[in-house]
């Protein structure tokens, strides 16, 4: 009877445990404006597979690539290779808040979950 009880238990908490955990994995699209007169507005492609986080912006005539991780809780990071472009956000549901770091400023863009292929 103690046997069952432990195992039962343990069930619940895995249960619960998966139950609260969700998956940011799949594709994003986000956008943001542009800083007049220094930046232009941008689009960020944006894959989650695991942790691991990869945002491709384009914007006028120039493209970066961000890679970075996500975390549990679905707050994220990402840079650029030169260091020079960088972005944070949060996932949730099926949102995505994030702001993008560059020389001409902050700029801050939200979108959403694209749909299946």
């Amino acid at each position: 009877m103690r046997i069952q009880a432990s195992i039962l238990a343990a069930l619940l908490v895995l249960g619960i445990g998966s139950a609260s955990a969700q998956s940011f994995n799949g594709r994003w699209e986000a956008a943001g404006g542009p800083v007049v007169g220094k930046c232009p507005a941008y689009d960020a492609h944006i894959v989650v597979r695991g942790s691991a986080i990869v945002i491709r912006l384009g914007g006028a005539a120039r493209n970066w690539v961000l890679k970075g991780q996500v975390a549990p809780d679905g707050s994220f990071t990402a840079e650029g290779l030169n260091g020079e472009t960088s972005a944070t956000g949060q996932f949730s549901g099926d949102t995505v808040a994030m702001t993008l770091l560059q020389s001409c400023g902050r700029r801050p863009g939200t979108g959403r979950r694209a749909p299946p292929q």
